[in-house]
């Protein structure tokens, strides 16, 4: 993944994306076609949505939406996609969310 740039302002909404890549095609795989993907947001314990959450998973989970960002969730946020038995892919960022930053709503594409 890779956000330019990687600030942004409280109360905005911030959507991740977790693509793979076939290695023999280089083309995006359909997210319906991996075996799992996994956030995580500043552990190695993986995301699991609840009542209270103001994240939401979508898409297969490759995708993550942060809504109403605050400044704890600042920090470095890690995708995990198996694409079968043996195969795993990871990217991660890190963002940085402050009242001083003027940036909403951006749209991050990770690779592998």
């Amino acid at each position: 993944m890779t956000l330019t740039p990687p600030h942004y302002k409280i109360g905005s909404t911030l959507e991740l994306k977790c693509l793979v890549r076939s290695q023999i095609t280089g083309e995006v795989i359909n997210p319906t076609l991996l075996s799992s993907v996994s956030w995580y947001a500043n552990s190695d314990i993986p995301l699991a949505p609840s009542a209270n959450a103001r994240f939401r998973l979508m898409n297969g989970n490759s995708t993550l939406m942060l809504y109403h960002l605050m400044k704890q969730d600042s920090g470095e946020y890690r995708c995990r996609a198996n694409t079968g038995p043996y195969a795993e892919a990871l990217a991660s960022v890190v963002i940085m969310v402050d009242s001083k930053c003027c940036f909403g709503r951006l749209r991050s594409y990770g690779g592998f």
